[in-house]
């Protein structure tokens, strides 16, 4: 009967916790994703500490050619991610996948601190619908459109019964969509490499209201549910309802 809410390193942290911790029935995974390392090379605001990376594996952070030799494909790198693999979300997604969860995925349209590549990847393989938009990154995601106010719930299919998986994206949004009102564009969009810097910063508006609105809605709607169910780990499942703002 337990509901979860992590943003960036807590919602990545909340993945295995959720796969391993029977007692955690929702979870909210706010502009998160997997992938670390290879995330690290795809994130604009993490070129610093990639860099660094980069110099320690013996590459020049300056020379990188990301046409003929994009960091997702080297071997060094991938050594790294063995290393981060007991932690990494995609590591445990495959287990929380089976469980009776239920998982709402927030995401900021072209997020400057974690890649939509890897949010569409984390939400992939944990069965999540993405809701009224279309895929960037990967294909094979599902979607779904939802009208404003309209709901889903119980959309994914386990042993007794259903329930919530949804991968929600914001738009426009910056990653502290569910911190600040306002937030910072530092650069070009689609944020890809090589990342450019803006020549001015661009001020966007966060729906925070929407946001948190649909994560109390969603955990509501669930503990409406499980607060009827005497039995601490129910036979039969609750969903919660992820609404479209």
């Amino acid at each position: 009967h337990i509901g979860f809410v992590g943003i960036d390193i807590g919602a990545q942290m909340g993945v295995p916790l959720a796969a391993l911790e029977p007692t955690i029935g929702a979870v909210v995974l706010g502009q998160t994703g997997a992938g670390l390392s290879e995330s690290w090379s795809l994130s604009p605001s993490n070129q610093a500490l990639f860099a660094t990376l980069a110099h320690v594996l013996g590459r020049d952070p300056g020379a990188i050619d990301y046409a003929a030799d994009p960091p997702v494909f080297w071997p060094e790198l991938a050594l790294v991610q063995t290393l981060l693999d007991r932690a990494e979300p995609l590591a445990h997604a495959a287990t929380l996948a089976r469980t009776p969860t239920n998982v709402l995925l927030q995401m900021a349209q072209d997020d400057e601190v974690v890649p939509n590549l890897a949010t569409e990847a984390l939400g992939f393989s944990l069965g999540a619908t993405l809701v009224s938009t279309k895929p960037r990154y990967v294909v094979e995601l599902g979607t779904r459109s939802l009208a404003a106010g309209e709901g889903l719930s119980g959309n994914f299919t386990i042993d007794n019964g259903a329930v919530t998986r949804v991968l929600y994206p914001f738009d426009p949004a910056t990653h502290d969509v569910l911190i600040h009102v306002l937030g910072t564009e530092h650069y070009a969009h689609p944020p890809l490499p090589p990342f450019q810097v803006l020549a001015q910063d661009n001020t966007v508006g966060n729906p925070l209201a929407a946001a948190l609105v649909q994560v109390a809605s969603y955990l509501g709607t669930w503990y409406s549910c499980v607060s009827g169910v005497q039995s601490p780990m129910p036979t039969s499942t609750c969903a919660g309802v992820v609404r479209a703002p």
